[in-house]
């Protein structure tokens, strides 16, 4: 994964709305492949594999029971997740499905206590 879906798995996991989806690849920062997430607990420094197609839809799955997905496109090289939010349409960039879906969904669950979120991802 990149330094970028990194950070943005940071952002994710940690927020008080962040649950496991089953499908979802568990990936270690040392590049270690757990499997897809089946349910029960999560090993210890495990995050989400934003690389991989099936941890996309899962977090797509969670933007659609939210109510706000209205969009997913390839431009390119790169994703684009669109959502309805307050002040309107709006679209994350990725270069991966799960990436942009991870973007979209952290800006529609919006700041978790005092944190601040980057604008990342925004098209």
């Amino acid at each position: 994964m990149t330094d970028e879906q990194w950070d943005l798995v940071g952002f994710l996991v940690p927020h008080s709305n962040w649950r496991w989806a089953e499908g979802m690849r568990m990936r270690s920062p040392d590049e270690v492949d757990h499997g897809y997430y089946a349910g029960g607990e999560v090993p210890e420094g495990v995050w989400p594999d934003l690389e991989d197609y099936a941890t996309g839809g899962a977090i797509l799955g969670v933007i659609h029971s939210l109510g706000v997905l209205v969009d997913v496109a390839i431009e390119g090289k790169e994703w684009i997740v669109a959502v309805e939010m307050d002040d309107g349409l709006r679209g994350w960039v990725g270069s991966t499905l799960a990436e942009a879906a991870g973007w979209a969904l952290l800006q529609t669950w919006g700041p978790d206590g005092d944190e601040e979120l980057e604008e990342d991802g925004e098209e």
